[in-house]
């Protein structure tokens, strides 16, 4: 709650709506009821006559503020091919997390944005301010193993035949038919919203990630080692996105919303002749991350008492209270889209 605060202060500049009564005045709805009296006073000193008001306001403050969360994609249990990519492991520059990685075609992940705390009502949330993006990474790997980081970079293939020569060939997916391209492997993430909105929020895109064999097929002749060494890492371009549609913003406000983290991968090869030492393969794995900017309002009343004047005791005292609102919306973003007053700043309660 906002601090209560008394302080002396002209009300001049202010758009006052005056009502005659009694010193309270008690808000109902959008208006005010007030009526009119007496206020008595006491003799004080020889005169009998002493200030009774002094022009009082009251007011609660005003806080205007943002508040900021983000959310990162995890490496779970399951991800074991996924959770290697470091740039302290694998050497490729922007890909220590967070975010953290994650195998780039498991099942999709939900990366949720708690809900805004309009902490009992007191604060309103007016704009919602989105940043968010998906990324992706693949590398020739080795020593897949089952303790972390699972893996060094680079991929090597020894022919231990005496005689025999061997083959690596890049195969387009799904098929035993040699990749025109060499292309060994493809990958890609998305990250989009799945909650649902009134308001459009595109889906962010990591864009693609390759590997490749050159050439292909590759000769690996007997009792020698082949080691592939590439990498591919694509940060992608962030979504930025604003919400001030009020119906969305309650949704932020009550539940909070969803993204979903997707990705694919598609890699396919053979070996052939000779015999093989083969501990790696190709990886790639996936990341996402969201920030929020919630900006809210704390809505505040002020009461003004008027005239200040000195009476005797018995003497009918008539005052006026001017009791005033600022909703802390401005007039650009109401009433269409969230319902405010259309007024910046002070203005009487009392509304049409």
């Amino acid at each position: 709650m906002s601090i209560m605060d008394l302080i002396p202060r002209a009300t001049s500049g202010s758009k006052a709506h005056s009502l005659t009564g009694r010193c309270r005045a008690a808000m109902s709805g959008r208006g005010v009821n007030s009526r009119r009296g007496r206020g008595h006073g006491h003799r004080h000193g020889g005169t009998g006559r002493r200030p009774m008001l002094e022009q009082l306001e009251v007011r609660r403050l005003l806080a205007i503020a943002t508040e900021t969360v983000t959310v990162n994609s995890a490496t779970l249990a399951t991800d074991r091919s996924g959770t290697y990519f470091s740039g302290a492991t694998t050497g490729i520059p922007g890909t220590t997390p967070p975010p953290s990685w994650q195998q780039a075609d498991r099942a999709a992940q939900i990366l949720h944005v708690p809900a805004f705390d309009t902490q009992g009502g007191t604060r309103v949330l007016v704009k919602t301010e989105l940043v968010y993006r998906a990324d992706a990474v693949t590398q020739f790997t080795d020593s897949l193993g089952p303790v972390s980081p699972f893996f060094k970079p680079d991929w090597s293939i020894e022919n231990t035949s005496a005689s025999g020569t061997g083959t690596l060939t890049a195969l387009s997916p799904n098929t035993q038919t040699t990749e025109p391209t060499g292309r060994i492997m493809l990958a890609n993430a998305a990250l989009g919203l799945s909650t649902s909105l009134t308001s459009v929020l595109p889906t962010a895109g990591s864009g693609n990630v390759e590997l490749f064999l050159s050439p292909n097929p590759r000769t690996i002749d007997a009792g020698t080692t082949l080691v592939l060494s590439a990498n591919d890492v694509s940060v992608g371009t962030p979504q930025s996105q604003m919400v001030t549609n009020k119906a969305d913003l309650g949704i932020f406000s009550s539940t909070g919303v969803d993204f979903a983290l997707t990705g694919s991968a598609a890699s396919n090869f053979s070996l052939n002749g000779g015999t093989f030492q083969n501990n790696g393969g190709v990886q790639a794995a996936r990341r996402g991350t969201v920030s929020v900017v919630y900006s809210y309002v704390i809505p505040e009343a002020r009461i003004t008492i008027t005239p200040n004047d000195i009476n005797a005791v018995g003497d009918s005292h008539t005052f006026t209270v001017n009791v005033q609102r600022d909703d802390g919306l401005p007039a650009s973003l109401v009433p269409a889209v969230l319902g405010g007053d259309v007024l910046e700043l002070w203005h009487s309660a009392v509304l049409p």
